[in-house]
């Protein structure tokens, strides 16, 4: 598995990397974090550098800090890549990681089903309490 971070943008960045082997705890790592870059002037050219290779079974957690190097304006993506198993994926502005929960598409349909599943409930106990006379149009 190969961990690497690359940037592309006008805005000078300065980066702090670090990896823990167990998930963090707030800001403390148990068992000790292992910086990977301190104070680290991120290259602005989009190509990627290599942070970490790690055994496939190995879980690691990374922990960024980032700032701006100096009042420059302008801006700049930052994207991680990660490598293994046949697999790569790329996390940066633009996304990357699956999303999670139902998508806003189908929020919006089980919303709308929901709402005619209760008008429907509420119309099905009102002709029933009216009687069946009164659903069939017919009078006494």
């Amino acid at each position: 598995m190969r961990i690497g971070i690359s940037a592309r943008g006008g805005a000078d960045l300065l980066v702090d990397a670090q990896v823990c082997m167990r998930a963090w705890e707030g800001a403390e790592c148990p068992g000790g974090a292992r910086a990977l870059r301190s104070d680290w002037s991120l290259p602005l050219d989009g190509i990627e550098v290599p942070l970490l290779e790690m055994t496939e079974g190995d879980v690691a957690h990374l922990r960024f800090s980032i700032a701006l190097d100096g009042a420059h304006s302008g801006s700049t993506e930052v994207r991680v890549h990660a490598e293994g198993a046949g697999e790569s994926a790329v996390i940066g502005p633009d996304g990357g990681l699956a999303t999670t929960g139902p998508s806003t598409d189908l929020r919006w349909a089980l919303a709308a089903g929901g709402v005619l599943l209760v008008s429907g409930a509420t119309s099905t106990l009102v002709r029933r309490r009216r009687g069946p006379s009164h659903a069939s149009g017919g009078g006494s």
